[in-house]
């Protein structure tokens, strides 16, 4: 009895501990200083940055090498916020899971100890996971990391040396705030973050049903590179 209510306070300490946090997760942020690194005037990735806890952010893209940059910046962010949801998830199921062997193996016994052991343990896991929707807020990281990558192959495919009208960035980092704002809506209510359909059905109108290949987007002006870029960026958002 003993040994195994040493066993359940450890694995309790696991799930409330720094690596498996079952209290609402605050939504990450991104410091400039932390994910840039600078090459003259050009702005890299820095290879070695971590997702932190800065509400500095990044800077405004000032072209579209700079905006292909934060777009990736937030989906590598996002992505790992939802890796490590997941992994909060996952530990509260095998807890569940020893929880409920632990009672079966108080039934066939008959121990009673090792029935209210398992069944405070996993009903303990299964209370945290239910009451902070862990589910809800990994699935709208996820969400919010697609709608990004989104973002990111929208411009991708543009030569380097085409840039976006002055208006059309705006446009673009507007598009930026949009996905971070809801996302900070939806994980502070804890909602499943849903597609605007209005706005998409509006965005696939705007859509140009073929593309353009590379050779065309290399004589592009600033206005065709917005007629080419926004719709998608604005579909990109919708669909979030």
């Amino acid at each position: 009895m003993a040994k195994i209510t040493r066993l359940g306070l450890l694995l309790a300490v696991g799930l409330l501990s720094g690596c498996v946090n079952p209290y609402p997760q605050p939504i990450v942020t991104v410091s400039e200083d932390d994910a840039v690194i600078k090459d003259g005037n050009v702005r890299k990735l820095n290879p070695a940055w971590q997702k932190g806890k800065s509400t500095v952010g990044l800077n405004a893209p000032v072209n579209l090498r700079d905006f292909r940059l934060n777009v990736e910046i937030y989906h590598n962010l996002y992505s790992t916020q939802h890796r490590d949801l997941v992994n909060t998830l996952n530990t509260a199921d095998g807890a569940t899971v020893l929880g409920g062997l632990w009672g079966v193996a108080g039934a066939l016994t008959g121990t009673k100890a090792w029935m209210y052991q398992g069944a405070g343990l996993a009903g303990t896991s299964a209370i945290y996971t239910d009451h902070y929707q862990i589910k809800v807020q990994s699935e709208n990281y996820f969400k919010a990391s697609e709608a990004m990558r989104c973002m990111y192959s929208a411009v991708a495919g543009m030569p380097d040396g085409r840039e976006l009208s002055a208006a059309g960035l705006r446009t673009a980092n507007i598009a930026i705030d949009d996905v971070t704002a809801k996302l900070s809506r939806v994980q502070r209510d804890v909602l499943l973050a849903e597609p605007d359909f209005n706005r998409l059905k509006k965005a696939l109108l705007l859509t140009e049903p073929a593309a353009a290949n590379f050779v065309a987007k290399q004589s592009y002006t600033a206005d065709q590179v917005d007629s080419d870029i926004l719709p998608k960026l604005e579909k990109c958002v919708s669909e979030f």
